[in-house]
């Protein structure tokens, strides 16, 4: 077992202390994040703020659970995918016609493209506008097998917005329709699916979908990070922020995993362990050659040039992604490290973009304390 750390400050005082200063300017209520350093198995945690803007609020801790957003992509619809791959279960030249047939639109669209995010789809559409238009009342009063139903219709009746494969552009559409792929193959419903194919194979029983069987004010969480105070479902916490993944009942394949700081570690380590085999990781972390332009690998996000998030301390073998709720979690392969950080940067908004200024100091800092911890240990 592991060595875990609970409380890193002393390890890490430079990074806690930036992680105080975004609490004292409003980049989030609460800040959480971890490493994990495959060399020696080993966890640094540590949590600072508070779970809502409430003076009364309980302190946030290591245990403290977050909406985890658009990492749900390489927490669980990824891993999902490359283990059904490694059995034979689906093709990567596998059309989205050959599951949909009635996605006449998409008939000829290959799997691989929803994980490169060259499929041509459109970014996002507010599908959730349209469910709440057809269904006359609150929808967590309506089956979740009907609202998933609902979704799948309208999603699988959206065009390609740009020619296949002309150009990368992140789509929460693309991993909706991937989502719903693998249901298809392993017949039974997502958040069951990763469950019992992915955290339970890799003994991470932390990470956990909540489906939405009350309304946001019956369901209030204990030790989990509010989110948005949203204008037709009221603050959320312990319900996903994403609209569409809350409209279609709390899961999908782009969004509604929750967890803490070792919940999204834990994950990280079985990735660069043996949860896939060496040629899978291999295949799932070569970067996107067409266009040319794209950084991304098969469905995980690369270091970018210019402004990446991680700053310029990482390697170029780095890979991850980021979560809209303020979170992120980026594997570095060549130094065998990963790093998490969560926060619920939406408390404040949606629009607060403090986040984009935060996340590289909190990198760096981290980056130049694993340095004076590990020293040696590192490639460059």
């Amino acid at each position: 077992m592991p060595l875990i750390r609970l409380d890193s400050s002393d390890q890490f005082p430079n990074t806690v202390k930036i992680i105080e200063e975004g609490l004292e300017s409003g980049v989030a209520s609460a800040i959480s994040g971890g490493i994990y350093s495959l060399s020696d198995d080993r966890y640094y945690l540590f949590g600072r703020g508070k779970t809502r803007l409430d003076q009364s609020a309980p302190e946030v801790n290591e245990k403290t659970r977050f909406d985890l957003a658009s990492l749900t992509k390489v927490l669980a619809t990824t891993p999902l995918f490359f283990s059904a791959w490694e059995r034979g279960l689906i093709d990567l030249d596998d059309t989205v016609g050959r599951y949909f047939p009635e996605a006449t639109a998409l008939r000829n669209t290959p799997v691989y493209s929803l994980l490169a995010h060259t499929s041509g789809l459109p970014a996002w559409k507010p599908f959730f506008e349209t469910i709440r238009e057809r269904i006359p009342k609150p929808l967590y009063e309506v089956p979740v097998e009907f609202r998933q139903k609902s979704m799948r219709g309208l999603v699988l009746s959206v065009e390609p917005e740009y020619q296949l494969g002309s150009q990368c552009v992140y789509s929460d559409v693309g991993f909706l329709i991937l989502g719903f792929i693998l249901e298809n193959i392993y017949s039974e419903p997502l958040d069951q699916a990763v469950k019992t194919h992915v955290w339970r194979r890799m003994r991470s029983h932390g990470l956990t979908f909540y489906r939405i069987l009350k309304s946001s004010k019956e369901n209030v969480l204990p030790n989990t990070a509010a989110t948005e105070n949203c204008p037709w479902r009221g603050t959320l916490q312990g319900q996903v922020h994403d609209d569409n993944c809350w409209a279609m009942g709390g899961y999908g394949g782009h969004a509604g995993v929750f967890g803490n700081p070792l919940d999204v570690l834990a994950v990280a380590k079985e990735l660069m362990g043996s949860f896939l085999m060496r040629s899978t990781k291999q295949l799932m972390w070569s970067r996107i050659t067409k266009p040319s332009d794209c950084h991304r690998t098969l469905g995980w996000d690369g270091v970018s040039p210019e402004n990446s998030s991680v700053g310029t301390a990482f390697s170029d073998e780095t890979f991850g992604h980021l979560g809209f709720t303020g979170t992120s979690l980026w594997i570095d392969l060549k130094n065998k490290v990963a790093v998490t950080l969560l926060t619920n940067r939406v408390h404040f908004s949606r629009e607060n973009d403090k986040i984009k200024r935060f996340r590289p100091r909190f990198h760096e800092a981290i980056w130049e304390e694993l340095i004076r911890l590990k020293g040696a240990e590192f490639e460059w």
